[in-house]
């Protein structure tokens, strides 16, 4: 698995939003985190598995433009998966950030507070993958952790629009991911707030 100082930087998806991907223990190896500039801070769009390495590579994601965990406003979370929602608690424990989420995936947060490697290995088992590929699964996944018990502080009903600064931004059907009820679009970008003597973007602005 790569580590934060071989992880891809930040990469502009359009003026004051930026894709950061970070590294998961199982396969696909990485998930996509957005970073969300506003006169207020950066907002994230969902935030990765709770694991060491991805906690280093947001950091030194978010220090590469030129801010930091502790400066989060939000953490805007699509939907309730390790992948997706897994950092969020470690991130509002940096930050006072609030986590919003759909009160549906909310619901669903006590599913994946247990071991996510036992719960692949009994998915690959249902599958009738054989013993020896259960066996690999489980080498490469580690014993990673799950959720955290504390749940969102918002929960995003159906048509609800985020108080996000720099507004107003409207809900996005997810088409690549149907299970994920919460996406975002900005029709303005905003200036992300830096701390002072931190560098330039990484790549310039977009």
């Amino acid at each position: 698995m790569a580590s934060a100082s071989q992880s891809a930087p930040p990469t502009p998806v359009r003026p004051g939003l930026w894709a950061l991907p970070l590294p998961l223990p199982v396969p696909p190896r990485s998930v996509t985190v957005y970073v969300l500039e506003t006169d207020a801070g950066p907002w994230l769009i969902d935030a990765g598995w709770d694991t060491e390495d991805a906690w280093q590579t947001l950091t030194a994601g978010l220090s590469a433009l030129g801010t930091g965990v502790e400066d989060v406003r939000g953490v805007l979370v699509t939907h309730s998966h390790l992948d997706h929602y897994g950092m969020a608690p470690r991130i509002r424990e940096a930050s006072g950030a609030p986590i919003a989420l759909h009160p549906l995936d909310a619901a669903q947060l006590p599913r994946y507070r247990e071991d996510p490697a036992e719960r692949l290995a009994a998915l690959l088992r249902r599958a009738g993958a054989p013993p020896a590929a259960v066996d690999q699964a489980l080498a490469e996944a580690g014993r990673q952790r799950g959720h955290r018990a504390d749940g969102p502080d918002v929960l995003l009903e159906d048509g609800h629009r985020p108080q996000v600064p720099g507004g107003p931004h409207r809900p996005v059907d997810p088409r690549s991911h149907p299970r994920a009820p919460v996406l975002l679009g900005r029709p303005q970008p905003a200036a992300a707030r830096r701390r002072p003597g931190a560098a330039p973007h990484r790549g310039g602005r977009p």
